[in-house]
C-alpha cells in the first residue's frame, strides 16, 4: 500500500510501461476513508509512538558510538563489528517506518534524524579505515 497525498498516476504510468505492474496493482484515490482525512488514515495506520521510540533508540546507540570513534585505540575488529551493528540497528528503526511523504509525518517524526546519523556514523566509521 502507498500512501500520498499527491497524484501519483504519471509514476505509476511509468512504473507500468516498464514493469507491467498493472496486472498486480491497483490504484486507489480517496479524499477521505470512512469519513476519516489523510492525518487520520495515517495515525490509526501506524503506531508512530512504537516508530518514535525505535527511532530514538537508534539515535542513543549512533550518539553512544559517535563517542566511542571519538576515544583512541580502537582496533579495525572493533569498527568492522560496529558497522555490522549499526547496520543491524538501522535496518531495524527503519523496518516499522512507512517512509511516507513529509506532508504526512507527524509532529516530531524523527526519520530524518535517523537518516543523518546513520551516515555520520557509517562516514566516521570509514575515516578510520583510510
Amino acid at each position: 500500500m502507498w500512501v500520498t497525498p499527491r497524484d501519483i498516476r504519471p509514476e505509476y504510468d511509468d512504473l507500468d510501461r516498464a514493469a507491467a505492474v498493472d496486472s498486480v496493482a491497483f490504484l486507489f484515490e480517496s479524499r477521505t476513508v470512512l469519513g476519516h482525512g489523510n492525518q487520520s488514515v495515517v495515525e490509526a495506520a501506524w503506531n508512530f509512538d512504537r516508530i518514535k521510540d525505535v527511532h530514538q533508540r537508534y539515535c542513543d546507540f549512533v550518539n553512544e558510538n559517535l563517542a566511542f570513534l571519538d576515544r583512541a585505540g580502537f582496533s579495525d575488529e572493533e569498527l568492522v563489528r560496529l558497522l555490522r551493528m549499526e547496520d543491524q540497528a538501522y535496518g531495524q528503526s527503519m523496518a516499522l517506518d512507512p517512509l511516507l511523504p513529509a506532508e504526512l509525518l507527524p509532529n516530531g517524526y524523527a526519520g530524518s534524524q535517523v537518516f543523518a546519523l546513520h551516515q555520520e556514523l557509517i562516514q566516521r566509521i570509514a575515516t578510520r579505515f583510510q
